[in-house]
């Protein structure tokens, strides 16, 4: 495949394909040539990863390129890690203040004597020393920990604990002194005067640690060890949740919308995860079916209250942030979009390995189709703008395809009719045309793959809203190609889904499109009609001529 695609050369497959090489080998091979072209920098990053996921046994030690490392994840997508193997030459063991899993065995008495080992003896003492390490993934642990540091997780918090263990058994010990061996009594003391310790401790703690976690006030969100979301059950209501309330979003049914919301607002009061999954929504219609940016704001923040009480925090903090960048990006606030933007990447890296995550690269798209409207189109910026949301849209459609639980079909839809209209220069976000973006024979056809791909995997799932988009794009493309009549019947279709729908935003940009086309082909009957005349009359001329002969 990568040959077919022209990213490995022939004699980068001649070398790959000899039969004397290793399946490790052949596999480093491969990722040396990745790496020494830097236009492939994606491919070989996702090769890695999908390394890492799946073919765990290849990353073993004596590579050049950093898999010495032999990285396993620990985390509850880990089936194979909770049942460990004996070795040959020993049990694994986990080191408490490293993450170093060694593999030893005793040495024998034959082994250890003052004369010159042969050749056997010594390779058998090599392997009974060796020793591989292995670097637990960056998914399973917080954001402070790094590979270079080496910590283990919560170190603070198991301190913080034992602190208080401590300072509880000589309350325990004075107690069981003063009280006169009262064992109930001291039970009661114990309890009370350790929830005093822990929670001033915690507070002590809480504070120290924002300070050190917040140097800046432009940073919205704080820094918190990653929770991944172990939770099946609660992960399947939050996307059966998400289904109905994207879907009401999508029809254009507010009323049932409304209605749904004020109960589960009531229902799920109880619930953090499902209350953050509400608010989104609310979020989402307030940002891009209406336009009501109190209303949204006022959903972030109640959202945000709730992210500290979740199972979910970080899973929650990568699908709220790119909406409030979206609401920076409709205020022109670029440089607080920016900052968010950056803490909502760290949200999703830190998923990516365990959890696919597109949201975040749909919005960042978003974001510097925004930006390009403020750039100057003859630039240099510009082009390269005009690429990276190209790119970041690929990338999204790419995350969103592998997600299985939350993979909706309008949402991956919805995409393909962004990047539709994205490259045939329409600004997708308010429906209207774009001043710094004219579109290509290439981007036409990239409009016209991904308009197909959408017709043919989505059309059964689409809304009114997916379907309008649809519309809108295809009368853009076929304006573009110069058929007229196609464009007009694909705009006036397009009114009826705005119509059906409510949205009464978009309803201008489509008649005064519709007025365009046909004063087009006014002018173009006029063309053909003058034409005609001429040919007629040449005709005419050209008779009276055979005729004088």
């Amino acid at each position: 495949m990568l040959y077919e695609r022209n990213v490995i050369s022939d004699d980068d497959l001649e070398e790959l394909s000899k039969k004397d090489i290793s399946r490790h080998d052949r596999v480093c091979k491969l990722l040396r040539i990745l790496r020494e072209k830097p236009e492939q920098e994606f491919v070989s990053e996702q090769f890695r990863l999908s390394l890492k996921a799946k073919h765990e046994h290849l990353l073993t030690a004596g590579d050049d390129d950093g898999l010495e490392q032999y990285l396993t994840c620990r985390c509850h997508n880990n089936t194979e890690g909770k049942v460990r193997r004996k070795r040959t030459l020993g049990r694994e063991t986990l080191s408490k203040t490293t993450r170093y899993a060694s593999y030893s065995k005793r040495r024998t008495a034959m082994d250890i004597t003052e004369k010159e080992p042969d050749e056997k003896s010594s390779e058998r003492m090599q392997k009974t020393f060796l020793t591989f390490k292995m670097n637990i993934k960056d998914a399973c642990y917080g954001l402070e920990d790094k590979i270079y540091i080496r910590k283990r997780r919560n170190t603070s918090m198991r301190k913080l604990n034992t602190l208080i263990t401590k300072q509880s058994n000589k309350i325990q010990a004075e107690a069981y002194h003063n009280e006169g061996r009262n064992v109930k009594r001291i039970k009661v003391i114990d309890q009370r005067e350790k929830m005093k310790l822990y929670e001033s401790r915690s507070s002590m703690f809480l504070s120290k640690s924002n300070c050190e976690k917040s140097p800046s006030q432009n940073l919205i969100v704080r820094q918190m060890p990653m929770v991944l979301p172990n939770n099946k059950m609660l992960m399947r209501n939050s996307a059966k949740l998400w289904r109905i309330l994207y879907g009401l979003m999508a029809r254009g049914e507010w009323d049932k919308f409304n209605n749904f919301f004020n109960e589960g607002l009531k229902k799920l009061r109880d619930n953090a995860d499902l209350m953050i999954q509400l608010y989104r929504s609310q979020m989402s219609a307030c940002t891009f079916y209406r336009s009501d940016p109190a209303k949204a704001q006022e959903m972030f923040e109640k959202a945000m209250e709730l992210v500290p009480n979740t199972s979910m925090s970080t899973w929650h903090l990568g699908r709220i942030l790119p909406l409030k960048v979206e609401m920076y990006v409709q205020k022109m606030k670029f440089s607080n979009a920016s900052i968010l933007l950056e803490q909502a990447h760290q949200a999703t890296t830190l998923l990516s390995p365990c959890m696919p995550t597109g949201n975040v690269y749909f919005f960042q798209g978003i974001y510097l189709s925004a930006l390009l409207r403020c750039t100057r189109r003859d630039t240099q910026s510009a082009a390269s703008i005009v690429e990276r949301v190209k790119q970041c849209f690929l990338i999204a459609i790419q995350h969103y395809e592998q997600d299985t639980l939350f993979a909706l079909k309008p949402i991956i839809g919805q995409v393909y009719l962004f990047l539709a209209l994205f490259s045939l220069g329409i600004d997708y976000t308010k429906i209207r045309y774009s001043q710094t973006h004219n579109a290509c024979a290439n981007d036409i056809i990239l409009a016209q793959y991904y308009l197909d791909l959408f017709e043919s995997c989505c059309w059964e799932d689409s809304t009114n809203w997916s379907q309008m988009l649809f519309f809108i794009a295809r009368g853009e493309q076929f304006q573009q190609r110069k058929n007229f009549k196609r464009s007009m019947d694909y705009f006036k279709h397009a009114r009826k889904c705005s119509v059906l729908g409510n949205f009464n935003a978009h309803r201008g940009f489509i008649d005064n499109t519709l007025q365009l086309i046909q004063e087009k082909l006014k002018e173009q009957a006029l063309i053909e009609c003058s034409q005609h005349h001429f040919d007629a009359t040449l005709q005419s001329l050209m008779d009276i001529s055979d005729d004088s002969k």
